[in-house]
């Protein structure tokens, strides 16, 4: 994940796991057309082998869950607001609030969620004209912005 920013540094990016209990960042500074810098972002944690997107999974590296996910994101949004996730021109999440929008404010309070688990399965939520999903064994859910 490519995180943009005009205010975090690495250490921020490593803070941003602690009390995470098995959640690890592997983190590499770049440059950043729109903000004063950007990170390439890989988590590891509690969730399935990891695919890395050249060799296919990798069977002794677990990726993170995406509760750890949205926690790590959270507490980097807590610090800066106005960064941006994903490429620079389509972000995944253009800044905090569009973050909390689309997560539906699971993670506002920066820590994990009691109802949290390996894998979300999410379905649509039914109500017409709804753009928004929820996982079939928890509270999580996955609203669209546009």
């Amino acid at each position: 994940m490519r995180i943009h920013s005009d205010i975090l540094t690495t250490l921020d990016i490593y803070d941003a796991v602690n009390g995470l209990p098995g959640v690890y960042v592997d983190v590499t500074e770049h440059g950043s057309r729109t903000h004063a810098a950007a990170f390439e972002v890989s988590l590891e944690g509690n969730g399935y082998a990891k695919n890395t997107g050249k060799y296919g999974a990798d069977s002794y590296v677990n990726g993170a869950t995406w509760d750890e996910w949205g926690v790590f994101l959270a507490r980097l949004f807590d610090a800066d607001p106005n960064a941006r996730c994903g490429s620079a021109k389509y972000p995944t999440y253009r800044d905090g609030y569009d973050f909390h929008a689309q997560t539906n404010d699971r993670f506002i309070d920066l820590e994990m969620p009691a109802d949290t688990h390996k894998q979300h399965t999410f379905r649509w939520t039914g109500v017409p004209g709804s753009s928004g999903q929820k996982c079939v064994k928890c509270s999580a859910m996955r609203i669209w912005s546009y």
